[in-house]
């Protein structure tokens, strides 16, 4: 079951909390934490975890989750990111991250972000890597560097890559799954309380 812990106002763009999340100390941990009478730190705070772990979030089904922190303080949040992410706004991403999703999508959101760091990596290799090496020669010390391929390494990454990716693609399909389910579920629970759905003289109204 989701837990909706953040309300975005389309009109405005802000970020509040839901009566649900107001339960929560880390919330209220993160807010006393901004000491200004404006609570800007606090504000922008709740934005970025709107957009970072909200389920109604634009870029949760457009980004992983590295290139959603990117994008949001890129283009959404002004202040720097090391203000953002403080202790107390990581508490709160654990608590977003276990309560605001299904074991499936917090499993899914975390093979994203393994992929990332892959990636990463991946590119950090180079195909070729120096060798120095250091001789004698009398009393001098000769050294002499040279290139060798770096294939096997650079080979062995991408084929890990390929292996993450492809549980990937199957873990984003049972979370596509649940959740049609779920919204399936949702829409029998509305007709059901629909009045118009009620039954009339034995027979239901279409």
């Amino acid at each position: 079951m989701n837990d909706y812990f953040l309300i975005f106002n389309p009109e405005t763009g802000d970020v509040t909390l839901s009566d649900h999340a107001k339960n929560f100390t880390c919330f209220s941990l993160l807010k006393d934490a901004d000491t200004t009478k404006s609570k800007n730190l606090y504000h922008n705070q709740l934005k970025a975890l709107f957009y970072l772990y909200s389920i109604n979030s634009p870029l949760m089904a457009r980004y992983t989750p590295e290139q959603r922190r990117e994008f949001i303080f890129s283009q959404i949040i002004t202040l720097k990111r090391d203000r953002i992410e403080s202790p107390q706004f990581e508490t709160c991403e654990r608590v977003m991250l276990r309560h605001g999703m299904s074991r499936e999508e917090a499993q899914f959101e975390q093979l994203q972000t393994d992929f990332d760091r892959l990636l990463d990596h991946l590119n950090s290799i180079p195909w070729e890597r120096e060798v120095v090496e250091i001789s004698d020669q009398g009393k001098k010390k000769a050294t002499r560097s040279y290139k060798v391929s770096n294939m096997d390494e650079r080979i062995k990454a991408i084929k890990n890559s390929k292996d993450i990716l492809q549980l990937q693609k199957e873990l984003e399909g049972i979370v596509a799954t649940k959740r049609r389910s779920i919204e399936q579920s949702a829409n029998r629970i509305r007709k059901f309380e629909d009045p118009e759905s009620l039954p009339i003289n034995g027979r239901a109204s279409i």
